[in-house]
């Protein structure tokens, strides 16, 4: 299979990339800078990277003037939350106007690959008990910029699906989590801190937000081998939403990372990291999903919270 990934430098990207030449593909990816990040540089002579910006017009169309994909994975975009709060025109950009622009350079070029346009369960916004677990009929709430340009380009696919004849499907993923995953996220910021704690480069004293949330956490090299395999057969205009179906508590995760950890440390309740509207339980049904596929998480949140854990031991310097 040849394969091309959008914002392959990136969190999920390395990590599919990765999956697919463990299983033999042929994989191509395309990032704004054309640079691999160090902690991907392993992939150097294994993946060909293009530069490419999306959201300019025609910037797209040169992927596909050599080769002939048999599946596009669209990453691509501001996956930040907080970054597309601060800056709506740029998730627009980034989110919205990147993918209209990938779809129709592949709509102009005539290839007909399997694309896979990967959404967020943000859209769902903070669904209320009645519609736990989630399902994708659960009514959208697409009121935060990051959740608005999502939707906005989970309506562009269709439109190109149902106009254009591109085989999309969609996905939404839960919360993914993992080592490599950048500061700005719950689990990794709290592995941050703990390794500078163990490196003796920070107080003995762990920031969190709300402890009592719980969260449907998938690891993010099980999530990719959802997005291979979605890319397998033909679902034009289909919508899966993509988690464990189980939820853990922030207290959960608390304790096992106290566990893991090598110094002992003291918690603070840091009121810039809570949230006062948050849901307390967000959790997905994703049986369609294992159902269509046949795919299901297969590594634990101890092992999650640990290969993380050492992945930010090592940026400081520290032994995993």
């Amino acid at each position: 299979m040849r394969t091309l990934v959008t914002g392959i430098t990136g969190f999920v990207g390395g990590h599919l990339a990765e999956h697919l030449l463990a299983q033999g593909d042929a994989v191509t990816g395309c990032s704004r800078s054309g640079a691999w990040p160090q902690h991907l540089k392993h992939l150097r002579h294994r993946a060909r990277l293009v530069t490419c910006d999306l959201a300019k017009p025609t910037a797209a169309e040169a992927l596909f003037v050599d080769t002939a994909f048999d599946a596009v994975i669209h990453l691509a975009g501001l996956a930040n939350p907080r970054a597309c709060l601060a800056d709506p025109a740029l998730a627009h950009r980034e989110n919205v106007q990147a993918t209209g622009e990938l779809y129709e350079a592949i709509r102009r070029n005539g290839q007909r690959p399997q694309i896979l346009f990967v959404s967020t369960s943000y859209v769902y916004g903070q669904p209320t008990p009645e519609f736990l677990p989630v399902h994708t009929s659960c009514p959208i709430h697409a009121d935060h910029p990051y959740a608005a340009t999502k939707w906005a380009a989970e309506q562009l696919t269709l439109r190109f699906a149902e106009s254009c004849g591109l085989d999309i499907i969609r996905v939404r993923p839960f919360n993914h989590i993992g080592p490599r995953q950048p500061a700005g996220y719950v689990v990794s910021d709290w592995a941050q801190q703990i390794s500078a704690i163990e490196a003796g480069v920070a107080p003995p004293l762990l920031r969190v937000g709300n402890l009592d949330t719980r969260r449907d956490y998938t690891d993010v090299r099980d999530v990719v081998r959802a997005y291979r395999q979605l890319t397998r057969e033909p679902h034009a205009g289909g919508v899966y939403n993509l988690g464990s179906g189980r939820t853990g508590s922030g207290r959960e995760i608390l304790h096992t990372l106290q566990v893991l950890s090598r110094v002992p440390w003291q918690v603070e309740i840091d009121p810039a990291r809570t949230r006062v509207d948050e849901a307390r339980e967000i959790v997905a049904n994703a049986n369609p999903l294992f159902d269509l596929i046949g795919w299901k998480p297969e590594i634990d949140l101890d092992t999650t919270l640990r290969d993380t854990l050492n992945f930010w031991r090592n940026q400081q310097g520290g032994k995993p």
